[in-house]
């Protein structure tokens, strides 16, 4: 499947895009390295799990509260 917005090319959305399968990403040229890099470094079983939870969310405020693994998994990427 793809994904054909610039929303891949957000830190908090691209490892939920990731996590749900999506396996080719839009983005500008000026982020291509950032985000393959990003991909790259990603632990695709925890990744498929953040989306998971992001999926069982009863409320977009829950999905918010999922920001900070979803930085701390960028962060471990590098």
């Amino acid at each position: 499947s793809s994904d054909l917005g610039e929303s891949a090319s957000s830190p908090l959305v691209m490892p939920l895009l990731v996590g749900l399968g999506v396996d080719e990403l839009s983005v500008g040229a000026a982020a291509v390295a950032r985000v393959r890099e990003w991909v790259r470094a990603l632990d695709f079983e925890e990744t498929a799990s953040i989306a998971r939870r992001a999926l069982d969310a009863d409320s977009a405020a829950e999905v918010e509260l999922l920001e900070r693994p979803l930085r701390a998994l960028l962060d471990d990427a590098g």
